[in-house]
């Protein structure tokens, strides 16, 4: 599952509870890397973080709004 943020620390968060949560085996946080997409009818560019979280397929609904 691969989720973004748009600074490291909002990353780090949500990866520490999935993971001591047990709802993840582990998870990587990457960045910064480059974004280019169309948010709300705009096209845009910038510096995401990626978390990259191991999930069982039985376990993403849990894990869609992780805190």
């Amino acid at each position: 599952m691969a989720l973004r943020h748009g600074e490291r620390e909002a990353a780090v968060k949500p990866a520490q509870s999935v993971v001591s949560a047990r709802l993840a085996a582990g998870a990587q946080i990457v960045g910064p890397v480059g974004s280019v997409f169309w948010h709300q009818g705009e096209f845009g560019s910038g510096e995401d973080w990626q978390l990259l979280l191991k999930v069982r397929a039985d376990r993403h609904d849990e894990v869609e709004a992780p805190d």
